[in-house]
């Protein structure tokens, strides 16, 4: 299932794909309009509230400027948050559609998902073109 702008606790997550078993949220995304610092401490409320995987999509200053806080206040989230540029997730995006189904049957799955789902991504209209930026 996918989400568009949900919030919970005071942080605010452009995009949230959750788990269809229960609701959980599996992966979480904020689109470049806060500050990095902003960011990082929605997605890190994010992976320590439901162990979800944290992006953040963002020009190539507020990248920099990840990297930098990932290597100190924010250790303990780096390798667990994913920082991208619009221009690289549109990459993303398009070897997901043409080799998506390839990557699927390459992935070994945890027994759990076998029964309950893993969540999957469907790239629609709407995900392709978060607030107004079109990939």
């Amino acid at each position: 299932m996918v989400s568009l702008s949900y919030e919970r606790d005071g942080f605010h997550y452009d995009v949230v794909w959750r788990r269809e078993l229960d609701g959980r949220p599996t992966h979480v995304f904020v689109v470049g309009r806060k500050k990095a610092l902003e960011a990082l401490a929605s997605l890190k409320h994010a992976y320590d509230l439901w162990r979800a995987r944290g992006f953040y999509v963002t020009d190539d200053k507020g990248v920099r400027e990840v990297d930098r806080l990932l290597g100190g206040s924010f250790h303990e989230v780096k390798g667990l948050v994913h920082c991208l540029t619009f221009s690289e997730l549109k990459v993303v995006v398009e070897l997901k559609e043409r080799y998506g189904e390839i990557l699927e049957s390459l992935t070994p799955r945890a027994e759990s998902e076998a029964v309950y789902g893993a969540p999957s991504f469907t790239v629609s209209s709407q995900v392709k073109s978060w607030r107004g930026v079109y990939l």
